[in-house]
């Protein structure tokens, strides 16, 4: 996705990955954030924070099929395994937001933190949680009854979130505490607080669950952590 400061450029990009040419480009709402494919790929959700609005594109021709009323504002949106809802992060309003994919009806609104900023979904289905960037919280969810299961404090403005592929562990990135937190799932305890470098922003792990991923905003770098799994 793509927006400049005064938001009269607002467009996803498609690239080609093979050559990492750029074959389309799709107008859409106003500062469009995280999007997201359906599990099948035929479909790409693009959240348009100031619109209060998710764009829904069809990724083989780029035509934007349908607008989506949320809450304001969609920062993030992540779908169940199966495709049957997909969910938003709804920043200013401190919510997340469950859909039903089939009809794009709103099927629960639950109370998050201060800012919901993004979101993951555990690889058995059954949490969602998400992280409240003013806060400095994550938010733990029942996919199944939209319970909350808890409020965790985490390090200082957390702006993304990463489960561990066998779900027992949490990963934050902390771009202001410039750190990254691991909390266990089955307690919903920090159990560490590692230094991360000057400005993390994203976290991904390895399959295996062995390493994990830090982007460095103000560092400019990658940092690379052993999890101490395997």
């Amino acid at each position: 996705t793509v927006f400049d400061p005064e938001y009269t450029v607002n467009r996803v990009v498609f690239l080609d990955t093979r050559t990492n040419q750029v074959v389309r480009t799709v107008d859409v709402g106003r500062r469009p954030f995280a999007p997201a494919t359906d599990p099948d790929g035929g479909l790409l959700y693009v959240p348009s924070h100031e619109d209060g609005l998710v764009d829904v594109v069809d990724t083989a021709t780029g035509d934007l099929l349908r607008e989506v009323v949320t809450p304001p504002n969609p920062h993030w949106v992540v779908f169940d395994d199966d495709g049957s809802r997909y969910w938003t992060a709804d920043h200013e309003s401190g919510v997340v937001t469950a859909f039903s994919t089939a009809t794009d009806e709103q099927l629960a609104q639950i109370m998050t933190g201060t800012a919901p900023h993004s979101l993951a979904i555990s690889p058995d289905g059954s949490t969602i949680c998400v992280v409240n960037y003013e806060s400095s919280t994550l938010t733990a969810i029942d996919t199944a009854t939209y319970a909350v299961i808890r409020d965790v404090p985490v390090g200082l403005k957390p702006q993304d979130v990463t489960f561990a592929p066998d779900g027992r562990h949490l990963y934050t990135a902390n771009v202001d505490g410039d750190s990254v937190s691991v909390i266990d799932t089955a307690t919903w305890a920090v159990t560490a607080t590692i230094p991360a470098g000057d400005g993390p922003t994203s976290v991904a792990v390895l399959p295996d669950g062995s390493r994990a991923y830090v982007t460095l905003l103000n560092g400019g770098a990658l940092r690379v952590l052993d999890t101490g799994v395997g």
